[in-house]
């Protein structure tokens, strides 16, 4: 969250202090604060996009009780048994209650078409059709059309009260593949904040070109005075935002330069850390997410 503006971070805080710790939800692939993280991300990513303007967006968490009852979803119980039977229907009904809970102001069909796709991150999945489909998904889900608008949901019992869990937990399944985590892709922002960690960063912005910089702290005699610090440009990769992912490439590029290798003693997990993958499945379904808000 560091990473986010200062205005839109505060409201993340302000937000969190309302709702239970994580712990509460610790059985659960989807916990409380990745939903708030989640949705302040989108809010950033859709109101600082300068390709398409700036949108208008009410930000800000309108019921926590709601938020807290779509987040227990994965987790029903009756008489100390799971009512859902696999990952694919957890995920159904979480996306289902932040579709239909209307927990945040605005922005509830993206942040439930976000979390779904970050849990299928989390089982090692990915949709393996358009993306038109999840969105039609979401938008049919909002209002209650699943039966109309899929002619598969008529394979499915209707008179099941769980009728549109179970046809979206096999909407899930169906167009949805295993696939594998060796690689794993950032934003920008992502990017400056693990190499400020090692001592560099990301700066100079310039047609389309961003400076990579080595930081160097020059101690003075006996500890008197303040420390020197200088930074050092060891080299350029494209740039087209902050929000944006990083090539493959440039981020090959960025740990050849900076030393940051397997060679080196920095393997992917010790490279990468905890960072956020958030942003990238927004930047990865960008089109999706920002048609949603009018529909």
């Amino acid at each position: 969250m560091d990473n986010l503006p200062k205005n839109i971070r505060d409201m993340y805080f302000r937000d969190r202090a309302t709702i239970p710790n994580d712990s509460d939800v610790s059985n659960c692939r989807i916990n409380y604060s990745d939903i708030l993280k989640g949705y302040y991300y989108i809010v950033d990513y859709f109101t600082q996009s300068s390709e398409h303007g700036d949108e208008s967006i009410l930000p800000g968490l309108r019921d926590k009780n709601l938020l807290v009852s779509a987040t227990h979803r994965q987790t029903t119980m009756f008489a100390g048994i799971d009512k859902w039977d696999n990952d694919f229907e957890k995920a159904a009904s979480l996306f289902f209650g932040l579709v239909k809970n209307h927990a945040f102001f605005d922005g509830n069909k993206r942040i439930a078409l976000l979390m779904l796709l970050l849990y299928l991150t989390r089982i090692n999945r990915w949709p393996d059709c358009s993306q038109r489909d999840f969105e039609n998904l979401t938008v049919s889900t909002a209002g209650s059309n699943i039966l109309n608008d899929f002619k598969s949901s008529k394979l499915f019992d209707k008179t099941d009260p769980d009728f549109e869990i179970r046809f979206i937990a096999d909407f899930i399944k169906k167009r949805t593949r295993q696939v594998s985590t060796s690689y794993r892709s950032i934003t920008f922002r992502e990017l400056d904040s693990i190499l400020r960690k090692y001592g560099f960063h990301l700066d100079d912005k310039n047609a389309n070109k961003i400076g990579i910089y080595k930081q160097e702290v020059s101690k003075t005699w006996f500890g008197i005075g303040k420390d020197k610090i200088s930074n050092t440009r060891i080299g350029n990769i494209g740039f087209p935002g902050m929000s944006k992912q990083v090539s493959k490439g440039d981020l090959k590029q960025v740990r050849e330069l900076t030393g940051l290798t397997v060679k080196n003693g920095y393997d992917s997990d010790i490279f990468y850390g905890k960072t956020e993958s958030i942003y990238r499945l927004i930047n990865d379904f960008e089109g999706p997410l920002r048609r949603l808000k009018d529909k």
